[in-house]
């Protein structure tokens, strides 16, 4: 379910808002809520250091399906979208950088593309779509957590957060049947 109130299209970024003197990073986050969350704070705290505008596109799919809306608190430092709409942004020449393909072809979390240069032209858009952190050096978690703090979940997120010290934290993935991953086999010939 995408999440769209009559505002969800208002940005500050539409034409007959302000004008951009520094062209955005666009950020979809993807994957699961951890992995989403980790790339969220990642693109806040690079665009924070590099003084862009950030587009967050937060598209629900089978791994989130569920609109940042619903998870946290307005207002947001960013604007948000629910969909890869860009409106009020031409990605034709945009810089765009897939983590999410570079990490399936096996590439290392030091071998994704460095992102240090990327904003060196200001009128250039950089559209990241990702499940890690960007390799750049506020984008690493050192740095990139503290932007976490800005985002408050919504009072019914919360009350069913409940964390202590003495808890252990667990990671769950979605099920599929083992049969459509590859075929059962018991390891001796017949």
């Amino acid at each position: 379910r995408i999440d769209r109130p009559p505002s969800a299209d208002a940005s500050p970024l539409r034409e007959g808002g302000p004008s951009l003197a520094r062209a955005p990073l666009v950020v979809q986050p993807r994957n699961g809520l951890g992995n989403r969350l980790r790339a969220l704070a990642s693109a806040m705290s690079v665009a924070a250091h590099v003084g862009r505008p950030l587009i967050v596109e937060w598209i629900p799919d089978a791994h989130c399906n569920i609109s940042l809306r619903n998870l946290c608190q307005k207002p947001f430092p960013f604007a948000l979208r629910d969909r890869p709409v860009h409106p009020e942004v031409d990605l034709s020449a945009a810089l765009q950088v897939d983590y999410v393909m570079e990490a399936a072809s096996g590439k290392t979390q030091q071998q994704l593309a460095n992102m240090t240069t990327a904003f060196d032209d200001d009128k250039r858009v950089v559209h990241f779509i990702s499940a890690f952190l960007m390799n750049h050096p506020f984008g690493n978690w050192k740095h990139a957590r503290h932007h976490l703090r800005q985002l408050s979940p919504l009072p019914s997120v919360a009350k069913q957060v409940i964390a202590t010290s003495s808890m252990v934290g667990m990671h769950v993935r979605s099920v599929f049947p083992f049969s459509q991953e590859r075929p059962l086999t018991c390891g001796a010939s017949s």
